[in-house]
């Protein structure tokens, strides 16, 4: 099979796993936190999505120079100083969002969530952990781009099955035994992330 056989299989078995890890969990996760906590998590899926938003192309444009430097259309130097250009931009900008979601968390818990079964502070402490673990996973997403650009869609798959099986099934060791809260679930993923 040829590697590129090789990257697109890879692909769809991360991608595969990765919703699978998802969807299988939603019951424990209700079931530990309750329906009102796990909606946050709705939340937090939602501000993932709006943040790809920010990306403004240069994750793939990465992607695309990063191919082009297997080709050997760059050298070395080159594709570092680019690399690490985008990687500050993006901390900067991650930095940024962190800070603005932190600092938003206390009137998103008191205006814009409606709660009844948990407390506002706790509701506070999750989204402002929210804007951390989005953060955090948004500046990966760069570096995601660039090892496939470089054609280790293996080798990330592998890694992304690793961390979905530990996004998903680890936190469940974290519900059960430490503290079935939706403040430690975000902690959680902020340390995997």
């Amino acid at each position: 099979m040829s590697r590129v056989k090789h990257n697109v299989v890879a692909n769809y078995l991360g991608s595969a796993w990765a919703v699978l890890m998802g969807l299988a969990f939603v019951p424990v996760y209700i079931h530990y936190l309750g329906m009102e906590s796990y909606a946050l998590i709705g939340v937090f899926t939602s501000l993932q999505a709006w943040l790809v938003l920010l990306d403004m192309g240069l994750t793939p444009t990465l992607n695309r120079e990063m191919a082009r430097f297997m080709g050997g259309e760059h050298d070395a130097q080159g594709i570092c100083d680019l690399l690490q250009t985008l990687g500050l931009i993006y901390v900067v900008i991650a930095v940024v969002i962190a800070a603005s979601v932190i600092l938003i968390a206390p009137w998103l818990a008191n205006n814009w969530l409606q709660v009844e079964q948990i407390s506002v502070k706790a509701v506070s402490q999750a989204v402002a952990f929210m804007g951390i673990v989005v953060a955090l996973r948004w500046v990966a997403g760069l570096y995601r781009g660039a090892i496939m650009g470089l054609q280790r869609q293996i080798w990330l798959n592998g890694c992304n099955i690793v961390f979905a099986t530990l996004r998903g099934a680890g936190v469940v060791i974290v519900l059960k035994w430490y503290s079935p809260t939706i403040s430690a679930f975000f902690i959680y993923q902020g340390i995997i992330s």
